[in-house]
């Protein structure tokens, strides 16, 4: 790209890819704007996914390509955050489709609203076994977070809309992640890395815009995305993740506020915990049970559920009903019932 000022960062880890990365590159290739690099970072793949990159780079000049032994997502997501050269910047995954209006659009609309952060809305494809696709979509309003207030409530998702917990359907400002040192972290290995690293950002900005537009379509075959997988130490991550976001947002937010901003985070965290363990394909009913049950017993996470039920207990008109009934289900025990809720709510 010679000398030529870029306007957009765009970061793509690949790991043995070779199946989906072909159309993600083409899709790159399609892009109506011009001012971009794509930043490509073979993770040490054991496939052809090199080759393929190889491919088109020799035809795309965008196109940065390094490669490196296997150091994993974050690492590797951090690796192109020190090579960006950027106004802006977005991630993708290897296996996912983009619309070729994508760049130009995202650009545009954080000039336009002269944001820190853009949040698009959601759209995922889901294909099951037999090759039915399903399409799921989460919709955002075209909304501001400017205030404090706004922004903590955007970061412990009050309303329950999500916004922060991916990165994909996000677009930055390379200038605020350098300034705040803002990376992915590597303990969370595929559990909460997308969501510490928005909130942690978001802390840092004083624009948030929502969009409705969808540009990114998240694929999920037969229930996974190819770069996603179990997690049995989610229980640990959340705690390490919560230890993280504490400390961030103590200089946010009085003491007695944060507590009750917690005790929130914590529910939300513990109803994901549950159906990450109750719906991965891979485990059955047993380890599933057995794993419930661990939590049940889990030191660390009794102790949480204890003080967020009384920071709840006595601020209850300020929490929804499902999470009154999340707790009292946990503390009851009824695992099983608690399962069948937490699947339709």
């Amino acid at each position: 790209m010679g000398n030529k000022i870029v306007i957009l960062s765009v970061v793509l880890p690949a790991y043995n890819g070779e199946k989906y990365i072909a159309d993600m590159l083409s899709d790159v290739y399609e892009q109506s704007f011009n001012n971009y690099e794509l930043i490509v970072i073979n993770d040490g793949s054991k496939d052809n996914t090199l080759d393929i990159c190889n491919d088109f780079a020799d035809k795309n000049s965008h196109i940065r390509l390094f490669s490196q032994d296997n150091q994993g997502i974050s690492n590797t997501r951090n690796r192109g955050l020190s090579l960006a050269n950027g106004k802006y910047l977005i991630f993708l995954d290897q296996d996912d489709r983009i619309s070729h209006e994508m760049f130009g659009e995202l650009v545009e609309k954080m000039e336009n609203e002269q944001s820190d952060m853009l949040i698009s809305s959601k759209e995922y494809y889901i294909t099951n076994k037999s090759g039915q696709i399903e399409k799921k979509s989460y919709p955002f309003d075209h909304y501001a977070y400017e205030e404090d207030s706004n922004i903590n409530d955007l970061i412990f998702n009050i309303e329950r809309k999500n916004e922060l917990s991916t990165i994909w359907n996000c677009i930055y400002k390379l200038q605020i992640i350098r300034n705040n040192d803002i990376q992915f972290d590597s303990v969370l290995k595929m559990g909460g890395e997308d969501g510490l690293f928005n909130s942690i950002y978001a802390s840092k900005c004083k624009k948030i815009n929502t969009i409705p537009n969808s540009y990114y379509y998240y694929q999920l075959r037969d229930g996974f995305s190819t770069i996603s997988k179990y997690n049995r130490n989610c229980l640990d991550d959340y705690m390490y993740s919560e230890n993280i976001i504490n400390n961030i947002m103590k200089y946010r937010m009085p003491k007695d506020k944060l507590e009750k901003y917690m005790a929130y985070y914590s529910i939300r965290a513990i109803k994901t915990i549950y159906k990450h363990y109750n719906s991965h394909a891979q485990l059955d009913s047993y380890k599933k049970k057995s794993l419930i049950i661990k939590l049940y017993n889990d030191d660390k996470l009794n102790y949480y559920m204890k003080k967020d039920y009384k920071i709840i207990k006595t601020n209850s008109y300020k929490y929804d009903i499902y999470i009154r009934i999340l707790v009292y289900l946990f503390r009851r025990k009824n695992y099983g019932l608690l399962l069948k809720i937490i699947e339709i709510i």
